[in-house]
């Protein structure tokens, strides 16, 4: 789809404008979790961007995928990325969304998260 002139001028000033504030563009997501809690976030984001959120699924990562939850991601027609270390390292702009329902496993995978990979 092409923009018009003043829509085009007036995207690129948006952006600009969240460029000085420090608001880093979403764009695509990599979900934590390939269990019901992260198909649900796969979901939610799914719909955003389906009513025109700039918001897509990248993937999802998950260490111990079943071959159910698998067969429910290819359903969904979101990647499975691998285990969650292949997020380590230097990964500028990309977002991670941690959905995983059980608290004290949500705080450990966030805290490896932050150690594998500090920029996301």
């Amino acid at each position: 789809m092409k923009l018009g002139a003043g829509a085009e001028d007036e995207a690129h000033q948006g952006r600009a404008e969240e460029k000085q504030m420090g608001v880093r563009p979403i764009g695509g997501i990599v979900v934590v979790g390939a269990g019901g809690f992260g198909r649900e976030v796969v979901a939610l984001i799914q719909a955003l961007g389906a009513r025109g959120a700039r918001v897509s699924v990248m993937g999802v990562v998950d260490d111990l995928l079943s071959a159910v939850n698998r067969e429910r991601l290819e359903r969904l027609n979101v990647p499975f990325l691998g285990p969650v270390s292949a997020l380590a390292g230097p990964r500028d702009g990309l977002s991670v969304v941690v959905g995983v329902g059980a608290g004290s496993v949500r705080e450990t995978l966030v805290d490896r998260l932050i150690r594998i990979a500090p920029d996301v």
